[in-house]
This record gives structure tokens, C-alpha cells and sequence, in this order.
């Protein structure tokens, strides 16, 4: 196993456009940047009506990386193990390379102009309408004026393999800055209007296991909450160690039924 180094992540950004890194064509490179080819349907701006959207599986758990590795901008397709393990210095973290590729991108922590709560995100991952290429999105997403968050610093995403897989890559970018509404409380980094937190109490304090379970409440959650009551607060649910977005979004759905 290879060393891992702790990342601290403290910055954030946006910027617009759409880059071009190239690398030498290579329809079997093991691992892809940007290489442009003659395909007239992936255009300067990617509006390609007829791509298809390959379905983004986002890893499980944690993922640690050198910092080395992600101190400049990089944005790749990973087609082989080898190829990720060697360029991002860890072991393969759970990506099946028999059935699936990997894409990665990181807007690089050397950046002057980070700001706290920025997120690295990978919007979509397409096939071309002509099949001749992979079409990445990335995105660099400020938190602008929203509560702060924990910065994302790196993304690291697997996609279904092509059956016949693309020779070309090609990278977009759709940066933009988050804008969120004043009337509302976010919990966990989820919002909720007075109403919802109202309902989403009486929920969390009246619910039976089967309705939490219902909303897919279970395991450890559904006790935490359960063996909390009564709540005197939906902000205090949302602070208890082993209660996260995730729970407290359910938690908003559950009380619409209350």
C-alpha cells in the first residue's frame, strides 16, 4: 500500500470556458486528457443533443490522495488500473476496470483565488453522438453566498466502459458560483423553509421505526433519532454525531407526511 497523505482542504473558485489539453491520440492510452479528434459532433461548446449520458457511480467511504497529486489542475479518463494508480500515487480504491473507466478531476489546490466551501464536481460524462468521443463536464463550484461546507478539493467518479470505447476526449467546464435563498435554515447543508423544520421535528420526534424506515431511515440513524426523543429541535438532530445530509434530507421528506 502506498503512503496516503491527509489533504487540508481550505480554498475555492470559479471560472469559465472551455479548456484544451493535449495529448498524443491514442485510442488505448491507459489513462486520457484531452485529445481532440475529427469528430463533428463533439463541438467547441459540447451541445451535442444526441450524446449519451453515461451513469456516474460515486465511490464509497473517503478517498485520500498525496498532495503532490493534486496541486495543478488535472482532469483524465483512467481506462486501466495501472494507469490510476500510477498517476494519482494510491491503490485502486474500488473501481472494477473489467466493466468500468475512471474520470477524475481536480482544479488544483496551488490556486490563489480558491475560496473557502469550493466544490470539484464532475457534471457528466457523455458518448457522442458519433461514439468518436468521451465528453467530460467539470465544474468548479463556489459556495458563494450559502452556508459554509466542507471544500471538495478532488473528485474521483466511475463510469460504465463504452462498449466500443471512444479514441477521442474531450473536456468542457460549467463553473459556477451557488446562490442560495435567505428564507430558509440549512441543517447539515440542507435547506429548510420554517414549515419543513416544523414538520421534519414532528417526524423525527413522532415517527415510528416502519415510517423511518420507509424513508430509508434505518441502522444506526433510525436510533440515533429514536433514542433521542423527545427532540427540542430539528438543529439539534441535525448536530448529534452519526446524523448527516443524508438523514436530514429524508428527514425533510418524511415530514411532508406530517
Amino acid at each position: 500500500m502506498r503512503a496516503l497523505a491527509t489533504i487540508v482542504v481550505l480554498l475555492a473558485v470559479t471560472v469559465a470556458g472551455c479548456g484544451l489539453e493535449t495529448e498524443p491520440a491514442d485510442g488505448e492510452a491507459e489513462d486520457v486528457a484531452e485529445v481532440a479528434g475529427d469528430d463533428p459532433a463533439a463541438t467547441d461548446d459540447g451541445k451535442d443533443d444526441s450524446a449519451t449520458s453515461l451513469p456516474l457511480r460515486f465511490l464509497p467511504g473517503e478517498l485520500f490522495l498525496p498532495t503532490a497529486k493534486i496541486q495543478t489542475e488535472v482532469r483524465r479518463v483512467f481506462r486501466t488500473e495501472a494507469a490510476l494508480e500510477e498517476a494519482l500515487g494510491i491503490d485502486n480504491p474500488g473501481i472494477d476496470f473489467s466493466r468500468e473507466w475512471a474520470v477524475f478531476y481536480t482544479p488544483g489546490m496551488s490556486r490563489t483565488d480558491l475560496l473557502p466551501g469550493f466544490m470539484a464536481r464532475i457534471d457528466t460524462v457523455r458518448i457522442s453522438s458519433t461514439g468518436l468521443t468521451i465528453m467530460v463536464t467539470t465544474s468548479l463550484e463556489q459556495n458563494g453566498d450559502c452556508p459554509g461546507r466542507r471544500s471538495r478539493p478532488f473528485l474521483l467518479v466511475a463510469v460504465p466502459r463504452p462498449e466500443t470505447p471512444p479514441p477521442y476526449t474531450r473536456f468542457y467546464r460549467n463553473d459556477r458560483t451557488r446562490s442560495c435563498p435567505t428564507d430558509v435554515t440549512y441543517l447539515d447543508g440542507v435547506p429548510f423553509t420554517a414549515a419543513q423544520l416544523a414538520a421534519s421535528l414532528r417526524a423525527a420526534n413522532l415517527a415510528t421505526d416502519t415510517q423511518l424506515a420507509g424513508a430509508g431511515i434505518t441502522g444506526t440513524q433510525r436510533s440515533i433519532i429514536t433514542g433521542g426523543r423527545t427532540w427540542p429541535s430539528l438543529a439539534r438532530v441535525a448536530g448529534t454525531t452519526g446524523i448527516g445530509a443524508t438523514t436530514m434530507t429524508r428527514l425533510r421528506t418524511l415530514g411532508e407526511s406530517f
